[in-house]
């Protein structure tokens, strides 16, 4: 290495590496040395010095020898050159495709104008593949420009480019606002002070904006609101099952005891009246006298019918243990229900009712279980008679449908001008125990027992018994 002195604080340095220029400074510091070095780019013979090949003429001009000749230059008209350049963007590219100004990509045109005139690049979520281009305006020494960068919102370090390299490229980068900050290096090995930026903005697919964001949170939200519902309703509907059973079940207990309380009673009271059908029917044969004869018919009469309502409580437990079967007769089943409602003529003189019967068919000899088939007709007379005010008609209508020889279909109606049923209890009156509310025309009260053993032995003889009314509706009956 060759040192040559110029003016106390400036050396040349020679190597067989090249030529440098140190300057030292007192001023500042107690001592420190800059260099600058140079090569071939700056017009050196080589990049080469010999050794021991320096010589300062008598005109204080400083000579370097080398294999290719030599350089000869004064050291006072010497000046550092800091060089900061400018930088400018100056091309885009998408998947290594340059885009210029004004071209349409796909349904769109990424540069209205040129990108050192924009203010914000945008590109699609699609487009995150890109290459951005710049260049340093350093026009006496471009082919020592350097640059570093760095990408803000995604990059805080700065990233160096090598081989005088003036492009970068961004892959698969997130939706989302960034800043590219470019720096360019000067001559003396430093970084300047000037920083160049391009807003960069990468939108996000549909499926990622703010309101695609905002329906997920409704839907979200729509869904736990839902299934929570789901779930509560449920439970709701599980908590009216299991109370609905034990509705039932208790029902059902309690119809046990009124069943076997009445079937208690039944049995107290059948021995009673026992007592007195029997010294009554006595009495009623020996008489003579018309007046106590009828007296005794009235006697012997209700004594009779009580011992039917006797009877049908003990009927209840019968079918509630399945003992109750059909027991067949042949016989004018016509003549039978004309017999059967003349058993409530008496009561509808005494109430001042017209009881009325009507049928197509004067004769018919068939198989039927007349026990059955009277209680069928008790309860539903009796029924019409607990509603019927004074004054008032019941209307009784037997028909015969399909008749063949060895088949018919019986339809037996009870009509009356009583109060009604209302709608909300018509599909109730057949349910055992139940009765409707009270009414000023209403007799007794009844135990709610007559209709659904009614129907009990309806279903017995493969029939089945159904009510219509018509509250509040005046109905011409003959």
């Amino acid at each position: 290495m060759d040192l040559l002195e110029d003016e106390e604080r400036n050396f040349w340095i020679s190597s067989q590496k090249g030529l440098s220029y140190a300057q030292v400074n007192r001023s500042v510091q107690p001592f420190k040395i800059t260099f600058q070095n140079f090569d071939q780019k700056d017009g050196l013979q080589a990049s080469l010095f010999n050794k021991n090949s320096a010589l300062k003429t008598s005109h204080s001009e400083l000579i370097f020898g080398g294999p290719n000749g030599y350089n000869i230059f004064k050291s006072e008209n010497f000046a550092f050159e800091q060089n900061n350049p400018v930088v400018v963007f100056t091309d885009l590219q998408l998947f290594n495709e340059p885009v210029g100004v004004g071209e349409k990509i796909g349904k769109r045109i990424p540069l209205e104008k040129s990108l050192e005139n924009t203010e914000k690049l945008v590109l699609r979520y699609d487009e995150n593949m890109f290459s951005i281009g710049f260049s340093a305006l350093n026009f006496l020494y471009p082919e020592k420009n350097k640059y570093r960068y760095r990408l803000l919102g995604f990059n805080e370090e700065w990233i160096y480019l090598n081989d005088q390299l003036a492009k970068v490229t961004f892959t698969n980068l997130d939706p989302g606002r960034y800043t590219l900050v470019v720096q360019p290096g000067t001559v003396l090995d430093s970084w300047g002070t000037s920083e160049y930026s391009l807003d960069i903005e990468i939108l996000a697919p549909f499926w990622k904006t703010p309101l695609a964001y905002l329906f997920y949170l409704v839907a979200m939200v729509g869904s736990i609101y839902y299934f929570r519902t789901q779930l509560l309703t449920r439970q709701k509907e599980k908590f009216e099952r299991e109370n609905a059973v034990r509705e039932a079940k208790r029902v059902q207990e309690l119809d046990k005891l009124k069943t076997k309380f009445f079937t208690n009673l039944s049995h107290e009271f059948r021995t009673p009246l026992s007592l007195i059908l029997t010294p009554a029917e006595h009495l009623l044969t020996e008489s003579k006298d018309p007046v106590l004869s009828g007296q005794y018919k009235i006697i012997q009469r209700n004594a009779r019918r009580l011992l039917k309502l006797i009877n049908q409580l003990l009927d209840v437990k019968n079918v509630d243990k399945g003992a109750l079967a059909f027991h067949s007769s042949e016989g004018d089943i016509v003549q039978f229900v004309r017999e059967s409602i003349s058993d409530f003529k008496e009561l509808s003189d005494n109430q001042h009712i017209h009881l009325s019967f009507e049928t197509s068919t004067a004769s018919l000899q068939a198989i039927f279980d007349p026990d059955k088939l009277e209680k069928i007709i008790f309860n539903l007379l009796s029924n019409s008679f607990k509603f019927t005010p004074e004054d008032g008609k019941i209307h009784v209508k037997l028909e015969i449908f399909e008749e063949t020889e060895e088949h018919a279909i019986l339809s037996l109606s009870v009509a009356d001008s009583g109060v009604g049923i209302a709608y909300e209890d018509q599909d109730k009156v057949f349910e055992r125990f139940y009765t409707t509310e009270g009414h000023g025309h209403q007799l007794n009260q009844g135990s709610g027992i007559g209709l659904s053993l009614a129907q009990d032995f309806a279903k017995i003889m493969g029939g089945i018994l159904d009510v219509q009314s018509d509250p509040g509706k005046v109905r011409n009956l003959p």
